[in-house]
């Protein structure tokens, strides 16, 4: 599986494209599905207000932005996958915990 740009900042700016959402799985939380984002981080740290809608001038510098940032990184690398028993230790601490075992 390919990676994506999934977002780019550039100075106070921070935009995020579309995401079609993720239901959750055993150690990772749900993520809701959302429109394209955009955050003064200056004014917003915690990235709680969407400006795309009222600033659409800078919500497409911004995709524009991004866009010639991919084309002058190239394609990104095949992401490599290495698995151990160990990946999966903090799934058993956690069952243990939340069954009540020692």
């Amino acid at each position: 599986m390919l990676a994506s740009q999934e977002g780019y900042r550039e100075g106070d700016w921070k935009i995020k494209r579309p995401f079609q959402g993720f239901g959750g799985s055993r150690g990772m939380k749900k993520v809701d599905a959302h429109d394209t984002l955009l955050f003064n981080l200056k004014t917003d740290p915690g990235e709680t207000t969407n400006l795309a809608k009222e600033n659409p001038e800078k919500t497409a510098q911004m995709m524009r932005a991004m866009e010639l940032a991919v084309k002058q990184l190239g394609p990104m690398p095949e992401s490599k996958v290495v698995r151990t028993p160990q990946d999966n230790s903090h799934y058993r601490y956690l069952e243990k915990k939340r069954t009540g075992e020692n």
